[in-house]
């Protein structure tokens, strides 16, 4: 196995928070904490050539320090899932929240604020040779006092060469050129 195995029972889901072709994201209650679930079919892992990409995003988690960015609390599988929980940030995404605003933008008091943040993140990444290759607002969390994680490191790759390229990228957040 990838994972640990758990039985079935000992994990409830709660409330569904995103559903997606390859994975949902579920609220989970332990121990009077809140807890998001990331849920992988594994036969999606394998049919899509993707496990590659999920060790590398349980490496990414695991072994992130950055304050702005999300980590693993822990992982495990059943027969047919993967599993990685993560601590529940209550704030949302950032593109909820700008849906939330009446012109959706920021100021630009709390655009300097995030940016900054977003920066931090990326640097450290850098500082790893990890690219990190899916910024956007859906991917950008903000907590109860307004601070920023990065999530979704489905996409991430770790640099080996200093020459290494690569592609990739949602095409509603492309230039046109790139399309």
């Amino acid at each position: 196995l990838w994972f640990p195995l758990v039985l079935p029972l000992t994990l409830r889901t709660s409330l569904s928070l995103v559903s997606g072709v390859l994975n949902s994201i579920f609220l989970e209650l332990k121990f009077n904490t809140l807890f998001a679930i990331k849920s992988i079919r594994k036969d999606q892992i394998l049919s899509q050539e993707m496990l590659a990409n999920i060790l590398e995003e349980k490496k990414i988690l695991e072994q992130t320090t950055c304050n702005f960015v999300l980590y693993l609390s822990n992982y495990f599988s059943s027969n047919d899932r993967i599993y990685f929980v993560t601590p529940y940030i209550v704030g949302g995404d950032m593109y909820h929240y700008l849906q939330q605003t009446h012109d959706h933008r920021l100021d630009e008091n709390a655009a300097r604020f995030i940016l900054g943040q977003i920066a931090i993140a990326l640097q450290y990444f850098h500082d790893f040779n990890i690219v990190y290759r899916d910024l956007k607002p859906e991917n950008i969390l903000i907590d109860e006092d307004g601070y920023i994680k990065l999530c979704d490191f489905g996409s991430a790759l770790r640099l080996k060469d200093k020459g290494d390229t690569s592609f990739c990228g949602a095409p509603e957040y492309m230039s046109p050129e790139m399309i």
